[in-house]
């Protein structure tokens, strides 16, 4: 949850059922891919510029054939008024599409100063390029933009298609992927550790059954280059 001005310090991850194959959790090691992506021109843009995290919501009254989710129900208001209060409480752009349509935008630092370790960690959420819904059905068929979640840099400017494959190549090369058993249970630092979940097919007679909790909630502090 880095793209929320306040995070679950700690994540803890439960099993109680998984296939045979697939299934497995990524964990990322965010100390080395912080260093890593520090190094490149893309990494001295994220700690000058930021970023900007982009959200596409529906009207429940309105018409849209594709819906992911209404802006009333995402944040439990029934009005325009009550959308329009709730982002200017939270410092958010907040735009009135066709159709009703509302879309919000906030700036976050791309880095979070780690106390424990004394460094900068790389604290963006990847999960939220508009590039995820490339092979989800009907969103694919939209433009990045107007895809329920997008992120692009501080200024406004979408990430190219060489700064995402670098961002996923660069994730990749630092995983760790946990095959987990039933009655295992992982604990970890949201913030010392990324996590993702791939795609997995579940055969015949197959359950995949797990369960999430967080905890020691804390705001942003912002990086301390």
């Amino acid at each position: 949850m880095s793209y929320l001005s306040r995070f679950p310090r700690c994540l803890a991850f439960g099993c109680q059922a998984i296939p045979a194959r697939g299934g497995e959790t990524f964990f990322f090691d965010n100390l080395s891919l912080t260093r890593e992506i520090l190094q490149t021109d893309i990494g001295q843009r994220f700690r000058k510029d930021g970023v900007r995290y982009v959200r596409n919501l529906t009207d429940a009254t309105g018409s849209d054939d594709i819906v992911y989710k209404h802006w009333q129900d995402a944040f439990g208001v029934s009005t325009c008024e009550e959308m329009e209060n709730l982002a200017r409480r939270e410092n958010w752009t907040l735009e009135w599409k066709e159709n009703g349509r509302a879309r919000i935008s906030y700036w976050r630092e791309a880095y979070e100063y780690n106390e424990a370790l004394e460094e900068n960690l790389f604290f963006v959420n990847l999960s939220l390029l508009g590039a995820y819904f490339d092979d989800w059905h009907p969103f694919h068929t939209l433009p990045y933009e107007a895809r329920p979640f997008n992120v692009v840099h501080g200024d406004g400017t979408p990430f190219t298609e060489p700064e995402t494959e670098y961002l996923v190549r660069v994730f990749n090369n630092h995983c760790l992927p946990i095959f987990r058993k039933p009655g295992w249970i992982a604990i970890l630092d949201n913030e010392r550790w990324a996590h993702a979940r791939p795609p997995f097919t579940l055969q015949p007679g197959e359950i995949r059954k797990l369960g999430a909790m967080m905890g020691n909630p804390r705001d942003r502090v912002g990086a301390r280059f």
